[in-house]
């Protein structure tokens, strides 16, 4: 299992933006997360999607769907909260 770090976003004069890399975003409501390879995928997280434990564990495992991509892994969110503050909503 790998750690995701939680990103932070960065203010800039078009608005903000979030540094390239692994690691994870509440963004607009929803749960982004970007593989090593920089692609960034939202995850779903309804009943019939991906869930979160209390401790940031997400299961089922965690899958790229950018084609070609091999990232595939059993991954925890750090620093995971249930829900995206209110900037992020």
């Amino acid at each position: 299992m790998i750690v995701i770090p939680r990103k932070q976003y960065t203010p800039t004069p078009q608005g903000r933006t979030l540094p390239k890399g692994l690691g994870w975003v509440w963004w607009k409501g929803s749960l982004f997360i970007e593989c090593p390879s920089g692609h960034r995928a939202a995850f779903d997280l309804s009943p019939n999607g991906h869930q979160v434990a209390a401790d940031g564990t997400i299961s089922p495992s965690a899958v790229c769907p950018e084609t070609g991509c091999t990232f595939h892994e059993f991954v925890r969110l750090a620093d995971w909260t249930p829900e995206p503050p209110p900037e992020d909503a």
